[in-house]
């Protein structure tokens, strides 16, 4: 069938619909599901990485078609719109992912250079499809743009662990998401679609948020184990933001990966290919969580919550202190494999009725406030305590 495609839908999308001829949408849980062709045919599962460094940046040479990033690396985009009240309206796609600069077309997005990255010059830029006319037109009316990549799920793949890994940060002011209370969201995705009776009915979906990015990289990750309900279906990953009336959405990611986690190390949360204090920042605010999407990885003890458990775990069994030794001790603050009163005890006086992000400042109880019933309590228990061999 035929997508529906709003009136107001812009002439770049129109342009795009027309190239296809015809694509195909199904409704799962309020939202609609691009199938496969003819835009990014799925190959099967294999290790895949990008810096976009060998991609030309979006220009205003060629605004239709061949402007794309499906040209280089087959992105596709979809999108859905919802009424205020978060209700499902219509979905329109799939399309070829745009490359385009904004002064061209601000839809979805496109590849840019001029701002610090993590590997090379290039980046990509995410956004919302602020080429459709809900953005405006008063009516309140939310637009959810999603860029992917797809893949098939073989019987051989059960049982493995896949890793979407990427570094992101907020685009500048005032393309970026300058205020979170404006109810604009952007994030990270891996889902799985009943393909094999085109229905394409979700199976299972993971996400990990980037509205509260920064602007300085950060890395994110998801996990997704492949089961058996998986095989013979579709997979999914790549990136989403959903907003109304142009609320700023712009993130940057750059360094992509997804490969199988037998590549990666146990408790490397930042993938930065080692497991150290910073890892343990992740646990900062999560006490208590249900162990879900993005914060899956942190359940180390199999609770399906994130707990002080999880993180004593991670201190004591995996963190890689900088004398060699793996495992130290709550209140090993700068991981060098001891508790004492010089490199520890002090850096907690230091931080003492601050609100910090960071286990290394002094929050031991990861509850993000550095005190002396949480913390302070927690480092003289172990004060003395060294990983050192006897």
């Amino acid at each position: 069938m035929i997508t529906h495609l709003p009136p107001f839908r812009s002439s770049l999308g129109m342009k795009f619909l027309v190239a296809l001829g015809v694509c195909s949408t199904q409704i799962f849980s309020g939202t609609a599901v691009a199938q496969s062709d003819p835009v990014s045919p799925p190959t099967d599962l294999a290790p895949y990485s990008q810096d976009f460094d060998s991609i030309a940046t979006g220009n205003d040479s060629n605004p239709d078609l061949g402007s794309t990033l499906y040209a280089a690396d087959p992105w596709a985009v979809f999108g859905n719109a919802f009424n205020p009240s978060g209700e499902f309206l219509f979905g329109y796609g799939p399309f070829f992912a745009p490359n385009l600069p904004e002064e061209v077309g601000s839809a979805f997005s496109a590849v840019a250079a001029g701002e610090p990255t993590t590997s090379g010059d290039n980046y990509l830029n995410v956004f919302n499809d602020y080429d459709n006319e809900l953005h405006g037109d008063g009516s309140g009316n939310s637009v959810n743009a999603l860029l992917f990549q797809q893949r098939n799920v073989l019987p051989e793949n059960v049982g493995e662990v896949w890793v979407f890994e990427f570094d992101y940060r907020s685009a500048p002011a005032p393309f970026g998401i300058a205020d979170a209370a404006l109810g604009a969201t952007s994030g990270a995705f891996v889902v799985v679609l009943e393909s094999s009776t085109n229905t394409f009915f979700q199976i299972d979906r993971l996400t990990f948020d980037t509205t509260g990015a920064t602007t300085e990289f950060q890395t994110g990750s998801i996990e997704f184990e492949i089961t058996d309900a998986h095989v013979g279906e579709l997979l999914q990953f790549g990136f989403e933001s959903t907003a109304a009336n142009f609320d700023p959405t712009g993130v940057f990611y750059d360094t992509l990966s997804f490969a199988v986690a037998s590549d990666t190390l146990l408790g490397d949360f930042n993938g930065d290919g080692a497991v150290d204090c910073g890892d343990l920042d992740s646990y900062v605010g999560n006490l208590g969580s249900a162990a879900t999407d993005a914060l899956a990885q942190l359940d180390l003890t199999g609770d399906n919550m994130v707990t002080i458990d999880d993180a004593n775990q991670h201190i004591t069994t995996l963190v890689e202190t900088s004398n060699g030794q793996v495992g130290t001790f709550p209140g090993d603050l700068n991981c060098d494999g001891a508790v004492n009163v010089l490199g520890d005890a002090f850096i907690l006086v230091a931080s003492l009725g601050n609100n910090v992000s960071s286990y290394s400042d002094g929050d031991i109880n990861f509850d993000g406030t550095v005190n002396v019933l949480g913390d302070a309590f927690a480092l003289v228990a172990n004060l003395g305590m060294s990983n050192e061999p006897q």
